[in-house]
C-alpha cells in the first residue's frame, strides 16, 4: 500500500474517532486512551515520513481530544503553536493545510481570550490575540485570492480587506472561515473600546460594525450557511449597536431588530438558550435606556416651555407624545425580561429533567428507536471495534436493530417469568447488551448543544466587559 494512502486511512480514522461524542453511556475501560495512542502513533507516522500535513491535520485532532477530555489548556496550547510554527516554516502548503492553519489560529485566540482573567498582562495578552487573527485573516483572504476572487483591498487597515460582492464561487470553505475570524476580530476591538474612556465616542464602534456586517454578509453568501454562526453574528452586531446607539445621538430602536433576528435564527436552529436569554437581555438595557432618554428629554422641553412665552398649546402635543412613548419602551423592556425569565426556567427545567426517578430509569420504546438517527445511535451504543472481526476486517452492524432485538428479548423473559411465578434469571448476554433510556438520550441532547456553541471545540470563559466571550 501506498504510504500517502495509508496515512489518509489513518486520518480517516482519527477524524471518526474524535467525532464520536464520548461519556454518554457506559464507557469501557481503554476507550479514550486507544484514541490517544492511536493519535500519536500517527503522529509519528507522518512524522517518519515527512509528511508534515498529515502531522499538523492529526497534531488539530489530538487538540480536539484534549479539549473533549477537559485537559490542562496549557499543553493544548503548546500544541497549537507546534502546529502553527510547523505549518509556517513550509513555503508552500496546499489549500487543505491553509485551512488548518487558520483554524488553529482561531483555536489559539480563543484560549488566549480564556487565560485573559488569569493573566497579569492584560494589555499584552489582548494584543497577542488580536495579532493572531489578523495574521489568520491575512491567509485566509489570501486563500480566496488564490481561487480567482476578486479582493477589495483596504490600505488603511488591511484588517478590513474583503472579497468583493457577489462572489464567484460562494462554495468555498474559507468563506465561513472568514466570517468567523472576523466576528472574532470585531470582537477583540469592541471589547478594547468597551475597556477604555473611547466607549463614550459612538465613531470608535465602527469599525467593530463594519466587520461585523461583512461577516455578517459572508455567512449569508456561504452555499453552506452556519446558522448558529448567523445567530452569534447577529448577537455581537446587535450589542454593538446598542452601544452605537447609547453613546450617539440617532436613538431609534434599530440594535433591538437585530437581536430579535438573532433569536429567530437561534430558534430555528440549534435553540441556543444562553444567546436567546442573552439577546433579550439586551433588548432589555436598550430599551430601558430610550425610556431614560425620553424623559430627560420631557423635562427639557418642559423647562423650555416655562422659560419661553409660547402658548401651551405648541408643547402641548409634543409634552403629552413623549410620556407615552416612554411608557411604550419600559413595556417592552419587561416584556424582554419576561422573556428572558422564561428561557432560564426552560433551561433549568431541563437540566432538571435527568434527575427524575420517572425518566431516569425509563427504557425508549422500540418504535420510537427506529426513528434515532444511525449517527446517534453509534455514539451512545458503539465504539470502532464494534465493527471490526477477529480477523480486523470491517462489517457493517446494524446497532438499532439489535438493540431493540435485545429489547423484545429481555421484555419476553420478563414475561415468562411473570406467567411461570418462577425467579429465573435473565440471560446474561441480554444483560450485557446496551439498552437506551430517555436519560441517554437527554443527556446526549445536552452534549450535543455544548459541543455546538463552543467556538471550534475552544472552552471559552468570560471576560471583564460588556463584550465577554460566549460561555461554552
Amino acid at each position: 500500500m501506498n504510504i500517502r494512502l495509508w496515512l489518509r486511512c489513518r486520518m480517516a480514522l482519527v477524524t471518526s474517532l474524535t467525532a464520536q461524542i464520548h461519556g454518554i453511556c457506559d464507557m469501557k475501560e481503554n476507550d479514550m486512551t486507544d484514541s490517544s495512542s492511536l493519535i500519536n502513533e500517527v503522529i509519528i507516522e507522518a512524522e517518519a515520513f515527512s509528511d508534515i500535513e498529515t502531522q499538523a491535520e492529526v497534531m488539530v485532532q489530538a487538540v480536539i481530544l484534549g479539549l473533549q477530555e477537559r485537559r490542562p489548556v496549557t499543553g493544548i496550547k503548546l500544541l497549537l503553536q507546534d502546529i502553527i510554527n510547523l505549518l509556517q516554516e513550509k513555503p508552500f502548503i496546499s489549500p487543505m493545510a491553509s485551512l488548518t492553519l487558520v483554524k488553529s489560529m482561531l483555536l489559539l485566540a480563543d484560549i488566549l481570550t480564556t487565560q485573559t482573567d488569569e493573566d497579569t498582562e492584560h494589555h499584552s495578552s489582548a494584543i497577542e490575540r488580536l495579532n493572531l487573527l489578523i495574521l489568520a485573516h491575512k491567509f485566509t483572504i489570501k486563500q480566496i485570492f488564490t481561487f480567482g476572487e476578486p479582493i477589495e483591498q483596504c490600505i488603511e487597515d488591511p484588517a478590513l480587506t474583503s472579497p468583493v460582492a457577489p462572489l464567484k464561487n460562494n462554495y468555498l470553505p474559507a468563506i465561513n472561515l472568514l466570517a468567523k475570524v472576523k466576528m472574532r476580530i470585531a470582537h477583540a476591538l469592541a471589547q478594547e473600546v468597551a475597556c477604555t474612556s473611547k466607549r463614550e465616542n459612538p465613531l470608535q464602534w465602527l469599525p467593530a460594525l463594519s466587520h461585523l456586517e461583512t461577516a455578517l454578509d459572508l455567512c449569508r453568501t456561504s452555499a453552506r450557511r452556519e446558522l448558529d454562526l448567523e445567530a452569534e453574528i447577529l448577537f455581537q452586531k446587535g450589542k454593538v449597536e446598542r452601544q452605537i446607539i447609547e453613546t450617539g445621538n440617532n436613538k431609534s430602536p434599530r440594535a433591538a431588530e437585530t437581536l430579535l433576528d438573532a433569536i429567530k435564527v437561534s430558534q430555528r436552529n440549534d435553540q441556543n438558550f444562553g444567546l436567546i436569554r442573552k439577546s433579550y437581555l439586551e433588548i432589555a438595557l436598550l430599551y430601558f435606556h430610550l425610556a431614560t432618554y425620553k424623559e430627560e428629554v420631557s423635562k427639557t422641553v418642559k423647562i423650555e416651555a416655562s422659560k419661553t412665552k409660547t402658548t401651551p398649546k405648541e408643547h402641548l402635543s409634543s409634552a403629552e407624545r413623549i410620556p407615552h412613548v416612554t411608557e411604550v419602551y419600559r413595556a417592552q423592556a419587561w416584556i424582554a425580561i419576561r422573556a428572558a425569565t422564561q428561557v432560564s426556567e426552560a433551561m433549568l427545567a431541563s437540566q432538571l429533567l435527568i434527575g427524575k426517578k420517572s425518566v431516569k430509569g425509563h427504557q425508549v420504546k422500540a418504535i420510537t428507536q427506529q426513528n434515532i438517527p444511525e449517527f446517534a445511535s453509534m455514539d451512545l451504543l458503539a465504539s470502532y471495534k464494534d465493527f471490526l472481526s477477529d480477523g480486523y476486517e470491517a462489517r457493517y452492524k446494524n446497532l438499532m436493530a439489535c438493540s431493540i432485538k435485545n429489547e423484545e428479548i429481555i421484555q419476553s423473559e420478563k414475561d415468562q417469568i411473570e406467567s411461570e411465578g418462577t425467579a429465573c434469571n435473565i440471560s446474561k448476554d441480554s444483560q450485557r447488551k446496551q439498552t437506551i433510556t430517555w436519560v441517554h438520550l437527554i443527556r446526549y441532547h445536552n452534549y450535543l448543544r455544548r459541543y455546538n456553541m463552543s467556538p471550534l471545540f475552544a472552552v471559552s470563559k468570560s471576560t471583564p466587559g460588556p463584550f465577554s466571550m460566549e460561555d461554552a
